[in-house]
């Protein structure tokens, strides 16, 4: 009978090694005309020093967070070579209904000079219920 106390014992291990915890992603809602909801906010912008202007004109284009399909990642602004006529339009994101939504940056036609124009930074962080 020394066998019944080790059968418990084994079954036990087995039954705690079937137990993992997996971090659940932000819930996406897709919605009409190829846009995509997410849930959760992404995390507030991050500090960067923005490097030398590599020659005349050129337009900054800022870092933001993108969704991976899993987690937020950090994409790094970069230098662009500006449009005649047109104004650059810094990607952002959107609160739309009970999620956010970004809007990839672009340029638009707007006569005379290029120019950056900027999104407005948030000054509060929204917190998404859990």
């Amino acid at each position: 009978m020394k066998l019944a106390p080790l059968a418990v014992t084994l079954l036990l291990a087995t039954a705690a090694s079937g137990c993992v915890v997996h971090a659940r992603p932000a819930r996406v809602v897709a919605s009409g005309g190829g846009t995509v909801v997410y849930q959760a906010p992404p995390p507030p912008r991050q500090t960067v020093v923005i490097p030398a202007q590599p020659y005349s004109g050129a337009v900054w284009v800022e870092g933001h967070w993108q969704w991976d399909g899993y987690q937020y990642v950090w994409m790094d602004g970069y230098w662009e070579q500006p449009r005649a006529g047109y104004v650059y339009v810094q990607p952002r994101w959107e609160r739309r209904g009970n999620g956010y939504v970004y809007v990839q940056g672009n340029w638009r036609q707007g006569g005379g000079r290029t120019t950056t124009v900027v999104a407005p930074r948030r000054t509060t962080t929204v917190v998404a219920p859990r």
